[in-house]
């Protein structure tokens, strides 16, 4: 399969898309793929720096996989989340608890 051949409609139709704010005020934005809703496992798909949730291989991934899926965007870099890009780090993303 290549990440050009997405199934845009496929994804959405079982896609939620909601913010959490976490301990830090930071509103984190989310996107829960429910495939298979008698399952409670969810496998977390994190981006790399300067990509964010909806990027064609996080949107691929969360399509492709065989599992519900919760993808999100990390605070400050590209996305939806709030947060400032300056404070962007790993160390950052580690302790930025939801």
């Amino acid at each position: 399969m290549e990440c050009e051949k997405v199934d845009e409609t496929l994804l959405e139709e079982c896609t939620e898309y909601f913010f959490i704010e976490s301990e830090k005020n930071v509103r984190i934005s989310c996107a829960l793929t429910i495939k298979n809703p008698d399952s409670t496992s969810i496998f977390i798909i994190c981006h790399g720096m300067l990509c964010h949730k909806n990027t064609r291989l996080i949107r691929w991934l969360a399509l492709y996989l065989p599992y519900n899926t919760l993808r999100f965007d990390f605070e400050g870099v590209c996305g939806e989340s709030s947060g400032e890009f300056s404070y962007a780090s790993y160390q950052r993303f580690l302790t930025n608890r939801i």
